[in-house]
């Protein structure tokens, strides 16, 4: 079996020459940079005058937030380069769509693409988070 490597960016794609690829998708509801600046500005509006937040605390949640988005981000490429490992691999996996349907399946994974820190396996011709995996079943034969 052959495989290439393709890189641009953020954005990885590894595919090998035969085989299908099975792969799932994670979400991680974390707070987002955004979001801690909104609550930040909040605090910072409805301290009270007479007793407002010191400098150290507000460099220290800065510090925590820092933290959290680099350890999401860490996280994220662990899974991204375990993804890379199926290639050949026969996989099972279970997704659940909008609407609440889950579809099930299993295959060989042909592919693993990253878009922005996020792994998608190639197996047959469904595209499957990394976090969809629901077994690794083999080497494909």
């Amino acid at each position: 079996m052959s495989t290439s490597i393709s890189s641009t960016g953020t954005n990885a794609t590894v595919t090998a020459s035969s085989g299908t690829l099975s792969s799932s998708t994670a979400t991680s509801s974390l707070a987002s940079f955004d979001s801690f600046i909104q609550l930040l500005c909040a605090q910072l509006q409805n301290q009270d005058p007479t007793d407002p937040v010191e400098n150290t605390e507000l460099v220290s949640q800065m510090a925590q937030m820092s933290t959290l988005q680099q350890l999401s981000s860490m996280s994220n490429t662990v899974d991204a380069y375990s993804a890379f490992s199926l290639i050949g691999q026969d996989v099972s996996y279970s997704t659940t769509d909008d609407s609440g349907t889950t579809t099930t399946g299993s295959g060989t994974v042909s592919a693993v693409t990253v878009s922005s820190g996020i792994a998608s396996l190639t197996i047959g011709s469904a595209s499957v988070s990394y976090s969809d995996i629901t077994s690794v079943n083999g080497t494909a034969t």
